[in-house]
Order: C-alpha cells, then structure tokens, then sequence
C-alpha cells in the first residue's frame, strides 16, 4: 500500500501494516521543496508528479469550502513526472518541462498520457494551485511518454475549452478528456476522445448541464467507463463514435457527489446511496438505504461482489441519523 506525504510515499506491508519504504520525490527544482503528487503503481514501478510544497489542501472545513466549491476553482499543479522502482526506490526517469494537473494523467500498460499546458501565466505560477481556465488559455497538448523509459512517444496541440475540471483516462485504445466550460447561463461538459497509438482526435461531444456557480460539484462530475459506453451524468455516449445513446439517469435526489459503476449498475447519492440500472431509458434509481448518505465524492466501491460504502458524512451540515461505513451484499 503507498501513501504519498508531503515530499515522501511511504510503502506499508497489506498483510501486516508495516512500513517497508520511504521514496522521495525528486527535488527538481534548486529553490522550492517539491511534494509527491499524483502516484500510481505499474508493475514494478511507482509514477509520480511533483507539485510545490504546501499546494496540496490539507483541511476541509466551512473556512475552506469556498476554495473547493463553485466554478472557476483551482485545481493542483503537477511540475514534473517521474518513475521509480517501487523495490529499490531508484528514479528511473524524469519529465519536466511545461506544468500539467494531476487529474489529467492516465496510463495503460505501455504509455503514460497527460496533459501539458505551457501558458507562460501558468508555468511561473508559485503556489501550485490554478484554475483550468487559465492553463488551457493558450499552448495546451495531449502527450504520450513510455511508460518505462519516458520516451516521448506522440504531443499532440489541441486547445481544450475546460474552465473548471479536466479529467483523463485511457480504456481500449481510446483516450478520453472530460471537463466542463461555461456558456451563457449554463455549465457545459465537453467529451474529446484521442487515439492512444498516435495522439490524433477522434471525435468529440458537449452538452448542456445545470446552471452556472453551482455549489454542489455540479462542474466536477467524473465519467464512468463501461465497456463501450461512457457514461457522463446525465447521459451515455459511446466510447467509439461519441454518439449519444437513449439512457438518462435523473438522480432522484439532490446533493453533492459522484457515480461510480459495475457491469450492471452506476452508483450514486441522490439523497441516500442510490443504484441506477444501466437501461435503454430514463433511470431514476432505487434507495439502498433511507438513514444515511454517501460522501460528496466519489465515495460508493462496487468490488467483489459487494457495494462498499465507507463513512464520509459526519461533519457535514446534512442532517442523516447514520453516520457508518456499511458494506452491501446481494440479497439473492
């Protein structure tokens, strides 16, 4: 298991909680400490961003939700990449050269992708932290690293219309940007899918969500890949084409929060933990429960046979009598 802290990951035994390792992130930079950022593990390898120390948000309080909520907030700015043997610790490359977000990287078991942005307004930036407004306001690119060397494979420039969030992620040969932009009274989310042998736009789709300033994470709603299906509240598109299918999911509730998904089902809160079956139609969901809530992330794991849902509500201002983490099992 591998915690990022500060500059450090810290790797602990799963069987016994022990610590076995401490990496550091590399310090590339001569006049600032730089923390580990984004961190994910490959194979043999652990991958890293850094970002400027202290750029992280450490505390979620009533003080600091204004940093959080809301259109045009910052997101946290990666400097660099890198990769390291996860068994001796040694780096085995780095990247650095424009700056990038650390929601925008994804991987498949060949390529890193991610996104770069080199707006001279955002490579100077000092406290880490950025709106995506700002980055994709001039020289953004879609790139492709090896995985295992740090080559660069492909960049592709492609102007990014995100304001507020963007995300990527890789499944079958496609790579998908997902973010939302503001137009007129509303909030939009934008769909651009890339070819992940060669960087070259495929297609790309929007449509119109919910009103603009929102302050329930009405602009961060993260996609859901099943299959071929790419599933953006409140609608489904397919993973090839960008064509827009006929399932509409209505939440049934409202609040904060984000879906996650089995082969059957999305999850979600819409008041309570709610499931939404994956139809041809309009899908309103059921109630798992009427006592609590899930968090206001994405906070509902589908695993193993299981719905797992993992306290994250106490403290909030939400009044729901329950505040416990609770695994769900089939009754049938």
């Amino acid at each position: 298991l591998y915690v990022a802290e500060k500059e450090n990951c810290h790797a602990y035994a799963v069987d016994s909680g022990e610590l076995v390792s401490i990496f550091q992130a590399p310090q590339l930079l001569p006049d600032r400490r730089q923390d580990w950022g984004y961190l994910a593990t490959v194979g043999d390898h652990l991958y890293g961003s850094t970002n400027h120390a202290g750029a992280a948000f450490y505390e979620l309080s009533e003080d600091t939700c204004d940093l959080l909520e809301g259109d045009f907030r910052d997101l946290i700015l990666g400097n660099a990449l890198f990769c390291k043997n996860r068994h001796t610790g040694e780096t085995v490359w780095t990247y650095q050269k424009g700056v990038l977000f650390n929601s925008a990287i994804a991987m498949n078991d060949f390529t890193l992708f991610f996104v770069e942005s080199r707006n001279p307004e955002a490579v100077v930036d000092r406290d880490g932290r950025l709106s995506a407004d700002l980055f994709n306001a001039s020289e953004t690119s879609l790139i492709a690293l090896d995985r295992l060397t740090g080559d660069k494979r492909w960049e592709t420039p492609y102007a990014f219309p995100f304001q507020h969030i963007m995300y990527l992620s890789h499944v079958d040969g496609i790579v998908l940007a997902v973010g939302t932009y503001n137009v007129g009274k509303f909030v939009h989310y934008g769909l651009h899918a890339f070819n992940a042998q060669d960087g070259k736009p495929i297609w790309n789709s929007a449509y119109q969500g919910q009103e603009i300033g929102g302050t329930h994470g009405e602009q961060w709603q993260h996609p859901v890949i099943i299959g071929e299906q790419v599933y953006s509240r409140p609608y489904v598109f397919n993973l090839k084409t960008g064509e827009k299918g006929s399932y509409e999911l209505d939440r049934g509730g409202h609040g904060c929060g984000g879906l996650s998904g089995s082969a059957r089902y999305l999850y979600g809160r819409g008041f309570n933990p709610r499931r939404y079956a994956l139809t041809n139609q309009k899908e309103s969901g059921s109630p798992l429960s009427l006592v609590n809530r899930p968090g206001c992330w994405i906070n509902m794991i589908p695993a193993g046979g299981l719905v797992l849902l993992p306290e994250s509500s106490s403290g909030c201002t939400c009044s729901y009598s329950m505040q416990l983490s609770i695994a769900y099992a089939p009754i049938h």
